[in-house]
Protein backbone atom coordinates (compact mmCIF):
# COMPACT_ATOMS: atom_id res chain seq x y z
CA UNK A 1 0.00 0.00 0.00
CA UNK A 2 2.82 2.10 0.89
CA UNK A 3 4.60 2.05 -2.88
CA UNK A 4 1.20 2.39 -4.06
CA UNK A 5 0.62 5.72 -2.67
CA UNK A 6 3.85 6.66 -3.67
CA UNK A 7 3.51 5.89 -6.79
CA UNK A 8 0.01 7.77 -6.92
CA UNK A 9 1.85 10.94 -5.60
CA UNK A 10 4.51 10.72 -8.30
CA UNK A 11 1.68 10.65 -11.28
CA UNK A 12 0.05 13.15 -9.65
CA UNK A 13 3.26 15.30 -9.15
CA UNK A 14 3.92 14.83 -12.81
CA UNK A 15 0.64 15.44 -14.28
CA UNK A 16 0.55 18.91 -12.55
CA UNK A 17 4.11 19.57 -13.89
CA UNK A 18 2.74 18.39 -17.42
CA UNK A 19 0.00 21.18 -16.68
CA UNK A 20 1.57 23.67 -15.94
CA UNK A 21 4.16 23.60 -18.76
CA UNK A 22 1.16 23.24 -21.71
CA UNK A 23 -0.61 25.98 -20.08
CA UNK A 24 3.23 27.89 -19.79
CA UNK A 25 3.30 27.09 -23.70
CA UNK A 26 -0.13 28.45 -24.50
CA UNK A 27 -0.14 31.98 -23.04
CA UNK A 28 3.68 31.79 -24.63
CA UNK A 29 5.00 34.70 -24.71
CA UNK A 30 3.36 36.59 -21.92
CA UNK A 31 6.51 38.51 -21.76
CA UNK A 32 9.06 40.33 -23.87
CA UNK A 33 11.62 37.86 -25.43
CA UNK A 34 15.91 39.00 -25.36
CA UNK A 35 17.66 37.88 -28.02
CA UNK A 36 21.29 37.89 -27.25
CA UNK A 37 23.91 38.76 -29.62
CA UNK A 38 26.99 38.26 -27.93
CA UNK A 39 28.83 40.47 -30.68
CA UNK A 40 29.08 44.44 -30.40
CA UNK A 41 26.81 46.79 -31.77
CA UNK A 42 26.96 48.05 -35.59
CA UNK A 43 27.87 44.38 -37.37
CA UNK A 44 26.26 42.30 -39.44
CA UNK A 45 25.19 40.02 -36.56
CA UNK A 46 22.94 42.89 -34.62
CA UNK A 47 22.27 43.88 -37.79
CA UNK A 48 20.34 40.78 -38.77
CA UNK A 49 18.93 40.14 -35.00
CA UNK A 50 17.02 43.75 -35.11
CA UNK A 51 16.05 42.54 -38.51
CA UNK A 52 14.37 39.44 -36.52
CA UNK A 53 13.24 40.80 -34.09
CA UNK A 54 11.01 42.79 -35.54
CA UNK A 55 9.57 40.08 -37.30
CA UNK A 56 9.51 37.91 -34.49
CA UNK A 57 7.85 40.54 -32.73
CA UNK A 58 5.07 41.08 -34.74
CA UNK A 59 4.63 37.68 -35.48
CA UNK A 60 4.14 36.68 -31.05
CA UNK A 61 2.63 40.17 -30.52
CA UNK A 62 5.29 40.57 -27.65
CA UNK A 63 8.60 42.93 -28.00
CA UNK A 64 11.57 41.33 -28.67
CA UNK A 65 14.99 43.09 -27.46
CA UNK A 66 18.16 42.74 -28.68
CA UNK A 67 21.02 42.67 -25.93
CA UNK A 68 24.24 42.95 -26.85
CA UNK A 69 26.90 40.43 -24.44
CA UNK A 70 29.90 41.08 -26.19
CA UNK A 71 33.67 39.70 -25.47
CA UNK A 72 35.57 36.62 -25.58
CA UNK A 73 35.02 35.90 -29.16
CA UNK A 74 31.56 35.76 -28.70
CA UNK A 75 31.73 33.04 -25.55
CA UNK A 76 30.51 35.06 -22.94
CA UNK A 77 27.33 35.76 -24.05
CA UNK A 78 27.04 32.61 -25.51
CA UNK A 79 27.67 31.23 -21.84
CA UNK A 80 25.21 33.65 -20.19
CA UNK A 81 22.28 31.98 -22.64
CA UNK A 82 23.26 28.42 -21.67
CA UNK A 83 22.75 28.93 -18.01
CA UNK A 84 19.52 31.09 -19.00
CA UNK A 85 15.91 29.64 -18.01
CA UNK A 86 14.76 27.43 -20.53
CA UNK A 87 11.54 29.43 -20.70
CA UNK A 88 11.76 30.46 -24.08
CA UNK A 89 12.30 34.27 -23.00
CA UNK A 90 15.80 33.92 -23.56
CA UNK A 91 17.59 33.37 -27.27
CA UNK A 92 20.38 33.69 -28.58
CA UNK A 93 22.32 34.53 -32.06
CA UNK A 94 24.43 31.35 -32.38
CA UNK A 95 27.49 31.84 -35.13
CA UNK A 96 29.84 29.86 -36.69
CA UNK A 97 32.45 31.20 -33.58
CA UNK A 98 30.68 30.52 -31.16
CA UNK A 99 29.02 27.52 -31.93
CA UNK A 100 31.66 25.47 -34.01
CA UNK A 101 34.71 27.00 -34.24
CA UNK A 102 34.85 27.73 -30.25
CA UNK A 103 34.42 24.17 -29.76
CA UNK A 104 37.45 22.97 -31.49
CA UNK A 105 39.53 26.18 -30.30
CA UNK A 106 38.87 26.51 -26.68
CA UNK A 107 39.86 23.30 -24.62
CA UNK A 108 37.95 24.84 -21.67
CA UNK A 109 34.96 26.86 -23.10
CA UNK A 110 32.61 26.78 -20.38
CA UNK A 111 29.59 25.89 -22.27
CA UNK A 112 28.94 22.84 -24.75
CA UNK A 113 27.48 24.11 -28.26
CA UNK A 114 25.43 20.97 -28.23
CA UNK A 115 24.38 19.73 -25.25
CA UNK A 116 23.78 22.73 -23.48
CA UNK A 117 21.24 24.16 -26.57
CA UNK A 118 18.27 23.90 -28.15
CA UNK A 119 18.87 24.57 -32.11
CA UNK A 120 15.88 26.25 -33.44
CA UNK A 121 16.63 27.63 -36.95
CA UNK A 122 19.66 28.09 -39.14
CA UNK A 123 19.21 31.25 -40.04
CA UNK A 124 22.29 32.72 -43.35
CA UNK A 125 25.14 31.53 -44.49
CA UNK A 126 27.56 33.96 -46.02
CA UNK A 127 30.95 33.13 -48.02
CA UNK A 128 33.93 35.08 -46.95
CA UNK A 129 36.12 37.00 -49.85
CA UNK A 130 40.11 37.40 -49.90
CA UNK A 131 40.57 41.42 -49.84
CA UNK A 132 43.65 43.47 -50.54
CA UNK A 133 44.14 47.27 -50.96
CA UNK A 134 43.26 49.06 -54.42
CA UNK A 135 46.79 50.07 -53.84
CA UNK A 136 48.22 46.84 -53.75
CA UNK A 137 50.14 45.48 -56.84
CA UNK A 138 48.52 42.44 -56.22
CA UNK A 139 45.82 41.62 -58.59
CA UNK A 140 44.53 37.72 -57.97
CA UNK A 141 44.78 35.16 -55.94
CA UNK A 142 47.59 33.39 -57.94
CA UNK A 143 49.72 37.26 -57.50
CA UNK A 144 49.21 36.79 -54.01
CA UNK A 145 49.80 33.24 -53.82
CA UNK A 146 52.85 33.39 -55.61
CA UNK A 147 54.08 37.06 -53.76
CA UNK A 148 53.77 35.43 -50.52
CA UNK A 149 55.96 32.64 -51.90
CA UNK A 150 59.11 35.16 -52.30
CA UNK A 151 58.35 36.36 -48.62
CA UNK A 152 57.42 33.24 -46.52
CA UNK A 153 56.38 34.44 -43.26
CA UNK A 154 56.54 38.30 -44.34
CA UNK A 155 53.36 38.90 -45.46
CA UNK A 156 50.43 39.75 -43.37
CA UNK A 157 47.23 38.95 -42.77
CA UNK A 158 44.75 40.62 -40.36
CA UNK A 159 41.76 38.57 -38.07
CA UNK A 160 39.19 38.82 -35.49
CA UNK A 161 40.99 37.42 -32.96
CA UNK A 162 43.19 34.13 -32.42
CA UNK A 163 41.28 30.76 -32.96
CA UNK A 164 38.42 33.04 -34.92
CA UNK A 165 36.90 31.67 -38.10
CA UNK A 166 39.00 34.45 -40.55
CA UNK A 167 42.31 33.43 -38.55
CA UNK A 168 41.35 29.60 -38.94
CA UNK A 169 40.38 29.92 -42.51
CA UNK A 170 43.44 32.03 -43.61
CA UNK A 171 45.58 29.26 -42.19
CA UNK A 172 44.10 26.57 -44.11
CA UNK A 173 44.33 28.42 -46.87
CA UNK A 174 48.13 29.02 -46.66
CA UNK A 175 48.32 25.72 -46.09
CA UNK A 176 46.41 24.41 -48.82
CA UNK A 177 47.96 26.61 -50.99
CA UNK A 178 51.64 25.90 -49.67
CA UNK A 179 52.60 29.12 -48.14
CA UNK A 180 53.54 30.67 -44.97
CA UNK A 181 51.91 33.95 -44.03
CA UNK A 182 51.93 36.46 -40.68
CA UNK A 183 49.01 36.59 -38.61
CA UNK A 184 48.11 39.77 -37.04
CA UNK A 185 44.84 39.36 -34.97
CA UNK A 186 42.90 42.37 -34.30
CA UNK A 187 39.96 42.98 -31.49
CA UNK A 188 37.69 44.18 -34.22
CA UNK A 189 37.04 44.67 -38.48
CA UNK A 190 37.62 48.50 -37.79
CA UNK A 191 40.98 48.73 -36.84
CA UNK A 192 42.38 46.17 -39.48
CA UNK A 193 40.29 48.06 -42.34
CA UNK A 194 42.19 51.32 -41.50
CA UNK A 195 45.77 49.64 -41.56
CA UNK A 196 44.43 47.46 -44.75
CA UNK A 197 43.58 51.10 -45.80
CA UNK A 198 46.64 52.57 -45.08
CA UNK A 199 49.39 49.75 -46.91
CA UNK A 200 50.20 48.34 -43.09
CA UNK A 201 48.31 45.38 -43.75
CA UNK A 202 48.41 42.72 -46.67
CA UNK A 203 45.55 40.65 -46.79
CA UNK A 204 42.47 39.77 -45.21
CA UNK A 205 39.25 37.65 -45.18
CA UNK A 206 36.15 39.87 -45.12
CA UNK A 207 32.19 39.28 -46.03
CA UNK A 208 30.57 41.64 -48.60
CA UNK A 209 28.55 43.40 -45.32
CA UNK A 210 31.81 44.05 -43.49
CA UNK A 211 33.86 45.64 -46.70
CA UNK A 212 31.22 47.86 -46.92
CA UNK A 213 31.83 51.22 -48.50
CA UNK A 214 35.66 50.46 -48.77
CA UNK A 215 34.61 47.40 -51.33
CA UNK A 216 31.81 49.36 -52.88
CA UNK A 217 33.61 52.44 -53.92
CA UNK A 218 36.86 50.47 -54.86
CA UNK A 219 39.17 51.02 -52.53
CA UNK A 220 39.55 47.19 -51.58
CA UNK A 221 40.26 44.75 -54.26
CA UNK A 222 38.36 41.47 -53.78
CA UNK A 223 40.47 38.48 -55.29
CA UNK A 224 38.19 35.77 -54.87
CA UNK A 225 34.89 34.23 -52.67
CA UNK A 226 34.56 31.19 -50.51
CA UNK A 227 31.23 30.21 -51.85
CA UNK A 228 30.88 27.06 -54.29
CA UNK A 229 29.07 29.84 -56.26
CA UNK A 230 30.03 33.13 -57.49
CA UNK A 231 28.12 35.37 -54.37
CA UNK A 232 25.68 37.89 -55.64
CA UNK A 233 27.18 40.41 -53.79
CA UNK A 234 30.73 40.12 -55.82
CA UNK A 235 29.16 38.96 -59.28
CA UNK A 236 32.32 39.16 -61.05
CA UNK A 237 34.86 37.86 -58.56
CA UNK A 238 35.92 34.39 -59.00
CA UNK A 239 35.49 31.68 -56.50
CA UNK A 240 38.90 30.15 -55.00
CA UNK A 241 37.83 26.93 -57.03
CA UNK A 242 37.44 29.05 -60.15
CA UNK A 243 40.98 30.38 -59.52
CA UNK A 244 42.29 26.59 -58.87
CA UNK A 245 42.26 26.47 -54.98
CA UNK A 246 39.12 24.69 -53.77
CA UNK A 247 38.58 26.29 -50.36
CA UNK A 248 35.79 26.40 -48.02
CA UNK A 249 34.76 29.15 -45.60
CA UNK A 250 31.23 30.12 -45.06
CA UNK A 251 30.04 32.42 -41.92
CA UNK A 252 26.35 31.13 -40.55
CA UNK A 253 24.19 32.58 -37.87
CA UNK A 254 21.16 30.63 -36.26
CA UNK A 255 19.05 31.17 -33.35
CA UNK A 256 18.87 29.09 -30.41
CA UNK A 257 17.80 28.65 -26.99
CA UNK A 258 18.75 26.77 -23.72
CA UNK A 259 18.39 23.35 -23.22
CA UNK A 260 15.29 22.16 -21.99
CA UNK A 261 13.13 24.83 -23.59
CA UNK A 262 9.51 23.22 -24.56
CA UNK A 263 9.53 21.88 -27.89
CA UNK A 264 6.43 23.40 -28.31
CA UNK A 265 7.72 26.96 -27.85
CA UNK A 266 10.88 25.82 -30.33
CA UNK A 267 9.14 24.31 -32.66
CA UNK A 268 6.96 27.83 -32.90
CA UNK A 269 10.10 29.82 -32.92
CA UNK A 270 11.39 27.83 -35.75
CA UNK A 271 7.86 28.64 -37.69
CA UNK A 272 7.97 31.87 -37.58
CA UNK A 273 12.26 32.68 -37.85
CA UNK A 274 11.99 30.72 -41.17
CA UNK A 275 8.22 32.53 -42.58
CA UNK A 276 10.55 35.87 -41.57
CA UNK A 277 13.26 35.15 -43.17
CA UNK A 278 11.51 34.15 -46.59
CA UNK A 279 9.86 37.56 -46.31
CA UNK A 280 10.77 39.59 -49.82
CA UNK A 281 12.57 42.73 -47.76
CA UNK A 282 14.57 40.61 -45.36
CA UNK A 283 15.51 38.79 -48.54
CA UNK A 284 16.13 41.46 -51.41
CA UNK A 285 18.61 42.98 -48.10
CA UNK A 286 20.64 39.41 -47.31
CA UNK A 287 21.00 39.15 -51.55
CA UNK A 288 22.53 42.51 -51.35
CA UNK A 289 24.99 41.85 -49.50
CA UNK A 290 25.73 38.55 -50.66
CA UNK A 291 24.19 36.47 -48.15
CA UNK A 292 22.42 33.08 -48.90
CA UNK A 293 18.82 33.18 -46.99
CA UNK A 294 18.26 29.17 -45.12
CA UNK A 295 16.02 28.35 -42.43
CA UNK A 296 15.84 24.91 -41.22
CA UNK A 297 13.94 22.63 -38.57
CA UNK A 298 15.57 22.28 -35.23
CA UNK A 299 16.03 18.91 -35.99
CA UNK A 300 18.32 19.98 -39.45
CA UNK A 301 19.92 22.67 -37.64
CA UNK A 302 21.20 20.18 -34.62
CA UNK A 303 22.63 17.87 -37.53
CA UNK A 304 24.30 20.49 -38.87
CA UNK A 305 26.08 21.93 -36.36
CA UNK A 306 27.09 18.18 -35.12
CA UNK A 307 29.33 18.58 -38.46
CA UNK A 308 30.35 21.67 -37.88
CA UNK A 309 31.77 21.03 -35.15
CA UNK A 310 33.39 17.65 -36.37
CA UNK A 311 34.98 20.05 -39.39
CA UNK A 312 36.68 22.16 -37.30
CA UNK A 313 37.83 19.99 -34.85
CA UNK A 314 39.43 17.99 -37.63
CA UNK A 315 40.75 21.75 -38.65
CA UNK A 316 41.98 22.56 -35.74
CA UNK A 317 44.49 19.73 -34.72
CA UNK A 318 45.40 19.72 -38.60
CA UNK A 319 46.60 23.38 -37.67
CA UNK A 320 47.57 22.67 -34.25
CA UNK A 321 45.58 25.84 -33.17
CA UNK A 322 44.80 25.59 -29.47
CA UNK A 323 43.62 28.71 -27.58
CA UNK A 324 43.60 28.76 -23.09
Amino acid sequence: MALLRILATLWILLSAHGLTMAQTTDRYPSKPIRIVVPWATGGFNDTLARLLSEKLGAELGQQVIVENRPGAAGTLGSEMVARAAPDGYTLLLATADTHAIGAAVYPKLRYDPVHDFAPISLLVSQPVAIWVSAKSQIMSLNDLIAYARTKPGAVTYASNGNGSATHMGMEMFSRAAGIQMLHVPYKGTGPALIDMLGGRLDTMFLSVQAAGSHGESGKLRPLAVSSNTRSSGLPTVPTFAEAGHPFRLALWQGLVAPKGTPSAIVNRLAQIAGKAMAEPDIKARMNALGVQVLGSTPEEFRLFLAEEIHYWREAADTLNIKID
